[in-house]
């Protein structure tokens, strides 16, 4: 974005205000009170209410007929836990071969693809819920709340000349994307003023009735706590990391992990008591289940881990001898040259 467009969208997230116009006809989508918000959560609940006692079907019954007419599959939920593994370890890809912009280039289309992959994957799952239980009361509490915080000219609309629905699809429209408001965070004008908020500068405007945040100003405050962390953070990445949402998301992906390491770690190394055991070499580990098993795994460093393929590769082939692994062999040779060192050194 450019700086005028940036500016446009911090004034109006500042505001607070929505302004639709659809033909002829502007009307202003406040952010809710939290009667407003009271109210909208009462009418989901009627809605669920009523759709419960009429013996229409609700998501877990939609999602289990899907699957009977094979609308969504074990392929499916397969694809769809994939793509997601493949999408983290493309971006670690792209923040470790960032300085290779060719590599990074053709790592950032593959990602994008991922991304397109996935959104279709969530547009067939989610097909049929609008027609659910939960998928009725969450239109009538999106509905509820537009028609609560829809005014016009200081009063609440009356939904004459335009329908529920159509401020709705617009309001939605105009909301900021994930990428939109990543960029609004990290750049001016809202760096500086965000800098500023304890200086007294008002971040929003103020209302006569107090009203909630809206959506884009929460979604702004969360992103800038985000970038705050990164910046304070011990292992704070370059600026050109910072300023690219795939670059940073990769360095997000390495330190959770990183984090994860460490705590199965320590709890590991408060486990086993006998000392044998914890200056072991190899040690065997029983998992209860197949997180417990990649948690497990997760201990491996990479060296380890590259010796666990290599030791499947051989039992692939039938049976195999302790020095029939590549790792084994490697010892074995490393313990005749120094033997053989050992031997001239006393000589």
């Amino acid at each position: 974005m450019n700086y005028h467009e940036r500016e446009f969208f911090v004034s109006r997230i500042r505001t607070g205000k929505t302004f639709v116009s659809i033909g002829k006809e502007t009307v202003c989508v406040m952010p809710p009170s939290i009667e407003d918000g009271y109210r909208a959560a009462l009418a989901y609940k009627e809605s669920y209410a009523q759709s419960i006692e009429e013996e229409l079907t609700t998501e877990r019954e939609m999602q289990e007929w899907m699957r009977m007419e094979e609308m969504w599959t074990t392929d499916d939920d397969i694809q769809e836990k994939k793509l997601a593994e493949d999408l983290e370890t493309m971006k670690v890809d792209a923040y470790q071969n960032r300085q290779d912009k060719k590599t990074l280039k053709g790592i950032k289309r593959s990602v994008f693809q991922c991304v397109q992959s996935i959104e279709g994957l969530v547009r067939k799952k989610a097909s049929y819920v609008e027609n659910t239980c939960e998928g009725l009361a969450l239109i009538a509490k999106a509905e509820a709340l537009i028609e609560l915080c829809t005014h016009k000219d200081g009063v609440v609309y009356d939904f004459e000349k335009l329908t529920v629905s159509q401020v709705h699809n617009e309001y939605n429209r105009q909301l900021c994307t994930e990428q939109q408001t990543r960029e609004l965070a990290r750049s001016e004008p809202w760096k500086s003023l965000w800098t500023m908020k304890e200086l007294s500068t008002n971040l929003f405007a103020e209302f006569t009735n107090p009203r909630d945040m809206s959506v884009d100003q929460k979604n702004l405050v969360i992103w800038s706590r985000i970038y705050d962390n990164v910046q304070e953070s011990m292992e704070c990445p370059p600026s050109e990391v910072i300023k690219d949402d795939i670059l940073l998301d990769g360095w997000f992906i390495v330190q959770r992990r990183e984090r994860d390491k460490q705590a199965v770690d320590k709890d590991f190394d408060s486990g086993p008591t006998n000392a044998k055991i914890k200056n072991s070499q190899e040690v065997i580990v029983i998992a209860k289940d197949q997180e417990h098993a990649k948690s497990i795994n997760d201990m491996n460093d990479a060296h380890v881990k590259q010796v666990k393929r290599d030791r499947s590769e051989v039992l692939k082939r039938g049976d195999a001898n302790q020095h029939d692994f590549p790792d084994e062999k490697l010892r074995l040779a490393n313990m005749a040259r120094d033997q053989m060192k050992e031997h001239f050194r006393r000589k």
